[in-house]
């Protein structure tokens, strides 16, 4: 039983080292705030009420300015202090920390230059140094960094697919060389957006768009459909560069510490190494191609068709591959909203489809206005109309795919503008508010929204319009478009209609029901003779149809219901109320206005509550968070409502017991998570001039839990 007991002890002393080594890490940075001036910080854990004796160990050369300044928040403690050194004097030093043996924490050492060096090593107890390497020579950086983009290339066996299949499919060698030098230059510019910090991509994402676009190809050599299958060298150029430059989010292909400038140099040899990778392949894929063209009669055309199917295999397998990643992988960078990737598909095939000359200006306005709705969205600039625009214009372009109308000119460049800017701002604010550095990753969206976009125009530029698959494409998208708009109706008759029921009013949509009018009005009659020589219009009877389902809850007024018995709302109807409620009035902590976000408090709360509630709530929202972080409230679920628990028939307020959950989402520079906070406690209701508000509030406890923001 002591050895039990002993065993015991000694586990539970493991798992508590390692959780407050979870929780709180033992870190050491050392970060160069001046020129020869560096700040030291130790951070250590506080396991059972004790902290660690372990002190830093600096180079010799190093000079410490004073004693360290203590901090501590009862979880860790942090020791500060100035240091004077020469960075270049750092090289070949060996920095370390004293006291961990016999210990069973872990340091995560962190060097940082003015220069951009950044250094990092993990200190154990049984290797407790770690010696600061030297630079990289010009030659060195040069074999190595251009060495492993060459190998790299080859890694990457979808780009060999793809340009094998170019060759086959009538790409002059110096076209594919014109690609692949787009391809090389993209990617040293995503690789520069990646050491900025502005772009945020996974790696099976720009391998999946390859092995695409080498499908395609192989399609088209597969089945010409009586035209050559040729494509430009112009279009390649431009769909490798955006390929390219997501291929460069994922940073240089070998790890080294380098400053900023040699960073730069480094970008470049590994450009000129990738344009040597390519250039290999496509000279061996060449060779190929003379040696097949050189065949006997017959043999060339069926080795041809065989080259083009194996690759057609290969290229899909590997999409599949690809595209299957994000399941296993737990998520996808960027974040990927459906409505955002249909619109720029939907788009580019409509725009591809109209007259030149105004077809080869669309692509710029669209991605113009695009990135403009994105970067307002992401500062915080909320369009109006929103969901009625976005769900209703793509709605509309997809009927258009189904019956293809040539608008008139110039003109159409306002709806494509209108169009891309809303669906921008729609993407941004997803972005916004589901990851921590939303600009990164709207960059990588904005190049992926580019590519579909060009992909889509280029397609139907070189089809008639009206085909099956554009048809079938136009109408799927246009009913997903109707049905995630009546999803959102559910969810406002189920809040704000049903709420207004328990007040004995209800929602008359007067907009609906005079489109509605006019498309009876308009509705086309049956004739009797009919020349055939008449040409098919679109139906503008259906179009005023769309646009009555889409405005149920634009453009409406409230009437008062003449057989309304006033009484206490029950508690499944109180639920409903206390939802709308607390959702309105945490959201207000949301905004960046104070004095907007006390009208929105004002708004459902009684005046008097309304200093009382803003004071607290912010108070218990931000409680426990660090420095810096940003918290967004993100939903509130009323759990359980019980029965009325007090009725005052004087001023008409009824008071209920209820749980609710308050999820808050806080950001940080390079992660996020979810917190919750879970209130029991009692609400008073009234109704004040036509409208439901919380006339007193009693909280009787609090719980706060941290949860993965992909959980909750």
């Amino acid at each position: 039983m002591k050895r039990l007991a002993a065993c015991l002890a000694l586990l539970l002393t493991f798992g508590t080292s390692a959780l407050a080594d979870l929780t709180n890490p033992s870190t050491l940075t050392l970060k160069e705030t001046s020129p020869s001036r560096f700040t030291v910080e130790l951070t250590l854990p506080i396991i059972k009420g004790r902290v660690l004796k372990a002190r830093p160990v600096l180079p010799d050369i190093c000079v410490i300015d004073g004693d360290a300044e203590v901090q501590g928040d009862g979880m860790k403690v942090v020791r500060t202090w100035v240091m004077s050194c020469d960075p270049n004097d750092l090289i070949g030093t060996a920095i370390g920390v004293q006291g961990l043996l016999g210990t069973s924490l872990d340091v995560q050492l962190t060097l940082e230059t003015l220069d951009g060096r950044k250094y990092a090593g993990q200190l154990r107890p049984t290797r407790a140094y770690y010696l600061v390497p030297s630079s990289p020579t010009m030659l060195s950086m040069a074999v190595d960094v251009g060495g492993a983009a060459a190998r790299q290339v080859l890694k990457h066996p979808e780009l060999a697919i793809l340009l094998v299949l170019c060759v086959f499919s009538g790409v002059r060698l110096a076209g594919l060389f014109a690609s692949a030098g787009a391809f090389a230059m993209a990617l040293a510019l995503g690789q520069w957006l990646k050491m900025e910090n502005w772009i945020g991509v996974s790696s099976f994402l720009p391998a999946m768009l390859t092995a695409v676009m080498a499908l395609a190809i192989a399609l088209r050599i597969i089945r010409p459909k009586g035209s050559a299958p040729h494509v430009k060298w112009t279009t390649l150029s431009v769909l490798m560069a955006l390929v390219g430059v997501l291929y460069g989010g994922d940073g240089l292909p070998l790890k080294m510490v380098l400053s900023r400038s040699e960073q730069h140099v480094a970008f470049l040899f590994s450009s000129l190494g990738t344009m040597a990778g390519l250039a290999l392949v496509i000279l061996c894929a060449g060779q190929l191609h003379a040696l097949v063209a050189g065949s006997t009669e017959g043999i060339p055309k069926r080795l041809r068709f065989l080259i083009a199917y194996l690759g057609g295999v290969a290229a899909c397998a590997i999409a599949l591959y690809q595209g299957t990643s994000p399941f296993f992988a737990g998520g996808i960078t960027p974040t990927l909203p459906l409505a955002a990737l249909l619109a720029a598909a939907a788009l580019g095939a409509w725009c591809g489809a109209q007259p030149p000359p105004i077809h080869s200006f669309l692509p710029g306005v669209a991605g113009c206005m695009a990135i403009v709705g994105m970067v307002l969205s992401l500062r915080g600039i909320a369009l109006p109309q929103m969901t009625l625009a976005v769900y209703g214009s793509l709605a509309i372009v997809g009927l258009l795919l189904v019956w293809p109308v040539h608008l008139p000119g110039w003109p159409v460049l306002l709806p494509v503008a209108v169009f891309a800017l809303y669906h921008g701002a729609h993407a941004g604010g997803v972005l916004g508010e589901s990851v921590a550095l939303p600009v990164a990753q709207a960059t990588a969206m904005i190049v992926l929204l580019v590519f579909l976009f060009l992909v889509a125009h280029h397609h139907a530029a070189q089809r008639s319009p009206g085909g099956a698959a554009v048809r079938l494409f136009g109408l799927a998208t246009a009913l997903l478009a109707v049905l995630w708009q009546f999803a959102g109706y559910r969810d406002w008759i189920g809040g704000e209609v049903a709420v207004e029921a328990t007040m004995g009013l209800f929602r008359l949509p007067v907009l609906t029901i005079l489109l509605a009018i006019a498309a009876l009005l308009v509705w086309p009659r049956k004739r009797r003779f009919q020349p055939s020589t008449t040409t098919r219009a679109m139906p503008i009877h259906w179009c005023l149809v769309l646009v009555a389902l889409f405005t149920v809850s634009t453009a409406g007024v409230r009437v008062r219901n003449p057989f309304y018995t006033p009484r206490a709302p029950t508690a499944a109807e109180a639920r409903t109320i206390m939802a709308m409620l607390l959702t309105d009035t945490y959201l207000a902590f949301n905004l960046p206005d104070e004095d907007a976000a006390f009208d929105r408090l004002a708004r459902n709360l009684s005046e008097d509550l309304v200093p009382g509630v803003y004071l607290d709530s912010r108070r218990r929202l931000t409680a426990g968070t660090r420095k810096g972080a940003e918290v967004t409230v993100k939903d509130v679920n009323v759990m359980s409502v019980d029965a009325p628990s007090a009725i005052d028939s004087g001023d008409g307020s009824f008071t209920y017991p209820c749980k609710w959950i308050v999820t808050a989402r806080v950001k940080h520079w390079q992660h996020i998570h979810d917190r919750q906070n879970k209130y029991v406690g009692t609400l008073t209701i009234r109704v004040e001039g036509d409208r439901w508000k919380i006339s007193g509030l009693e909280l009787l406890s609090e719980e706060r839990e941290i949860v993965s923001w992909k959980k909750s």
